[in-house]
């Protein structure tokens, strides 16, 4: 008898290992999972354990099978890895925070459903070509604009989901600052460069997660990392030589995040960043949020940032009052949001908003 089960729209069978294997290697965060079986129970070394768990063998593989609520799970016993796909909320494993930690970056497999990208898709799309109808994307520069207003109500929702905010609370701490939710029309490729500059004395620093609304890989504009970036003695060594190398894009060691639509890249903006071989309108989104600085020095560095964060509107292409609209409507908060209200209050504290109340 054919005993088969679907992950996330994929089906798999008893002669379906190898897809699988190919489907496991896709896993939702860099690292490993060990599976430990105790009698009808699976404990996973995430910290919580599942229930009964309906087993199918094979001579190679085990493929266990584990329905947590509305969250199916999938692993293959070849390599003890767990494929992860979380819809709502996500609690990171010591592990992924030691990997975010020591290398930068972590990646999320299908952090969204194929419904969500049904809205992403058409809000993309509105928001860059109503943001820019005196000036048609035509390949010449990048389109960018922020999605935090009503015009966008699923982009604008992202800063405050969980599945973005509980793990930026663990890696930066439960006071985090949502900053931004927001579209890109990239044209060519990007050169290597960090978001922000390394010494939080100088800058603020903070995740940014990146999603691609096509498949990326190495030729075609995946968004390429070097690991361990966003640490001071590395980070000051690229940006004093890098340029000396006189290497492509493509040259320079890195690790290259192939993804596709629905997966989700997370990194410290601290971190060196590039994209090679990108094809015009690469279509790529963002939220980012910033740790909260603490302390005169830390304060003093993210004050800078929000100086120059003012200068991004000026080389959009866009008129100032289409930022303005969108970031007033975000910042008068008509849904009344607890958590909102904590972020605009401290950002306005450090001059963010000055610039709208100029």
């Amino acid at each position: 008898m054919r005993k088969s089960v679907g992950v996330e729209g994929e089906s798999f069978g008893e002669g379906d290992f190898e897809r699988l294997e190919s489907y496991r290697r896709k896993s939702f965060l860099l690292g490993s999972f060990p599976l430990e079986s105790i009698g009808s129970e699976t404990k996973v070394n995430t910290g919580f354990s599942v229930g009964i768990a309906e087993q199918y063998s094979q001579t190679r593989n085990i493929m266990n099978v584990l329905n947590i609520g509305s969250t199916k799970r999938v692993a293959c016993s070849t390599t003890a890895s767990l494929v992860v796909v979380l819809r709502r909320n996500i609690t990171l494993t010591q592990q992924q925070v030691s990997h975010f930690n020591t290398f930068g970056f972590l990646i999320f497999r299908q952090l969204f459903s194929s419904d969500e990208l049904k809205t992403i898709n058409p809000e993309f799309e509105h928001a860059l070509t109503s943001a820019y109808r005196h000036a048609p994307f035509d390949g010449t520069y990048r389109h960018w604009v922020r999605t935090m207003g009503p015009e966008t109500p699923f982009f604008a929702s992202l800063l405050e989901d969980l599945r973005f905010c509980e793990p930026t609370k663990q890696l930066y701490g439960e006071d985090a600052l949502g900053m931004v939710s927001d579209v890109n029309r990239y044209v060519g490729n990007t050169r290597w460069h960090p978001d922000h500059r390394v010494d939080p004395t100088e800058d603020c620093y903070g995740v940014k997660f990146a999603y691609y609304l096509e498949p990326v890989g190495a030729e075609n504009g995946a968004l390429r990392l070097i690991p361990g970036s966003h640490k001071k003695t590395l980070h000051d060594d690229l940006r004093k030589n890098l340029d000396k190398f006189g290497l492509e894009i493509c040259d320079v060691p890195a690790y290259v995040c192939e993804s596709e639509p629905g997966d989700v890249v997370a990194f410290d903006m601290r971190c060196w960043h590039a994209s090679w071989g990108g094809a015009i309108d690469r279509r790529m989104c963002t939220v980012c949020y910033y740790k909260n600085p603490s302390g005169p020095e830390e304060e003093a560095g993210t004050r800078r940032r929000a100086i120059n964060s003012a200068k991004g509107p000026d080389n959009s292409g866009l008129p100032f009052s289409i930022h303005r609209d969108i970031m007033s409507h975000w910042v008068a908060n008509h849904e009344g949001s607890e958590k909102r209200q904590r972020w605009i209050d401290r950002e306005r504290e450090l001059g963010f908003f000055d610039y709208l109340e100029a």
